[in-house]
């Protein structure tokens, strides 16, 4: 596109645009922020590529962002199970026993009950 021309796009043509060429929709805060944490751990790790503190800092970071998406996506379905008062088999609660979250471990002892 030269200098002065005009860029007439419609919304849904940018949305299309954006989601193609960066991967994330805009309509979608989830994505946006995925993206913009990514980029910036990515970064991140090319500035301080030989700095090993920085280095190590990162990574668990990045541990803590998947178990932080996890136990919020368990502790949701736990909530919605147990706001239902659904029945949950010993064996299938026992399963997440060993999740180290003192929130969940209530929800678990709340749905034994059911």
């Amino acid at each position: 596109m030269g200098e002065g021309e005009e860029w007439e796009k419609t919304k849904e043509e940018v949305e299309a645009l954006i989601q193609e060429k960066l991967g994330i929709r805009i309509c979608d805060p989830i994505s946006i922020l995925s993206y913009t944490i990514n980029l910036f751990i990515k970064q991140l790790t090319s500035d301080f590529s030989t700095n090993s503190l920085v280095l190590s800092f990162i990574e668990q970071t990045k541990e803590l962002i998947t178990y932080q998406e996890y136990t919020l996506a368990l502790e949701n379905l736990l909530k919605s199970l147990l706001e239902k008062c659904i029945s949950i088999p010993r064996d299938t609660l026992a399963i997440i026993d060993v999740i180290e979250d003192s929130y969940i471990k209530r929800l678990q002892a709340s749905l034994w009950g059911v």
